[in-house]
């Protein structure tokens, strides 16, 4: 049987450990928060939730229309992507329809501030799924999208381009060779309430 005394001394370096722990995990959640904070304090117009249309390569043309993509940037430096085409190629624009692995989840990610207040680099990750009806057996991937996002705030507006890169699945992202890399075109408003 344990004695008493033995009892407290558990007691204690039980608790102290736990305490610490506490703190180790609050300084890493602070941490990490106060330099998402930093990266986006000199673009505070920014967060908000945009309409963009997208554009198949660099040049923004009714011909390389290739659908809509709803972006919110919140205020502690995170983006959220959903796009048009995430179904498949049904019922798509011309411009989308030749795209493999055309059905894919939204993207979840980060953003920052660029060179200038009205400039954003942000990245969003999701996964690519094959068709079912497909003759040819594919994999699931990963994508990856950077997009370089430029502000007029007195319009409300936004424009720039995103350029979404697959890895296969089982790999880690910076170190992988990519399977396909597209760049899109894109231009904005900005979403608010009536």
């Amino acid at each position: 049987m344990i004695s008493a005394k033995i009892r407290q001394i558990l007691s204690v370096v039980v608790g102290t450990f736990c305490l610490l722990l506490m703190l180790t995990v609050m300084d890493v959640f602070v941490l990490n928060k106060a330099e998402a904070q930093a990266a986006i304090a000199n673009c505070p117009q920014v967060p908000g939730t945009y309409l963009l249309n997208t554009y198949y390569g660099t040049a923004i043309s009714s011909n390389n229309f290739t659908g809509k993509r709803v972006i919110s940037l919140t205020s502690d430096g995170q983006i959220v992507a959903i796009d048009s085409n995430q179904g498949g190629t049904y019922g798509v624009p011309p411009a989308a329809q030749g795209f493999p692995n055309n059905r894919f989840t939204s993207g979840r990610g980060v953003w920052e501030c660029g060179a200038n207040d009205n400039w954003v680099e942000a990245t969003t990750l999701n996964f690519n799924f094959p068709d079912p009806n497909s003759a040819k057996p594919e994999k699931v991937t990963v994508a990856k999208s950077d997009y370089y996002a430029k502000f007029n705030f007195s319009l409300d507006t936004v424009s720039g381009t995103f350029t979404i890169t697959s890895f296969p699945l089982d790999g880690d992202l910076p170190e992988q060779e990519s399977s396909h890399s597209y760049t899109f075109a894109f231009d904005g408003t900005r979403i608010s309430t009536p």
